[in-house]
């Protein structure tokens, strides 16, 4: 998992991963405001090695107005595949 400052440094981080190793861009899922990759089904149930990338803001799970809102990057976490 690599956590992020902005968006633009999430989109950046995959960038950079596939510009640098051999990770196929399959493998690469990104959590932001604006960009929300599905990790398919099969990669959770055959335990899929992946790198997730997301925001701090999408970990805080809240919005502007200090509401609290549902969290999609902690849901990801509960899974199966990243326990």
């Amino acid at each position: 998992m690599i956590i992020c400052d902005s968006e633009m440094s999430v989109d950046q981080w995959r960038d950079e991963l596939e510009r640098w190793t051999t990770v196929n861009r399959f493998r690469i899922f990104r959590l932001s405001g604006k960009i929300k990759d599905k990790i398919p089904e099969n990669m959770i149930k055959n335990d899929a090695p992946i790198i997730f990338i997301t925001t701090f803001h999408m970990l805080s799970g809240k919005k502007k107005e200090d509401r609290k809102v549902e969290n999609p990057t902690l849901e990801i976490m509960k899974c199966k595949y990243l326990r």
